[in-house]
């Protein structure tokens, strides 16, 4: 409740991440800690990409045959 106050009644707008570390770690600008979080984020995205990939790898006679026990017609 106190946080839709917040955001309703008084304006109160909060830092982001990037700036937030910015303030705990002073030589790394805002700047740089974003740009570093979409690496990461990019990398984590690309590695479950990677793991799909991997793990649910069929062959076409495969992929057909789970076709047709989900929709058969």
């Amino acid at each position: 409740m106190r946080d839709v106050a917040d955001d309703r009644f008084f304006n109160k707008t909060n830092d982001s991440d990037a700036t937030q570390f910015a303030l705990l770690y002073p030589r790394v600008g805002p700047h740089l800690w974003a740009a570093l979080w979409i690496i990461f984020e990019l990398a984590v995205l690309a590695g479950f990409i990677v793991l799909g990939i991997y793990k649910f790898r069929f062959t076409r006679e495969q992929m057909d045959a789970q076709a047709a026990q989900f929709l058969p017609t």
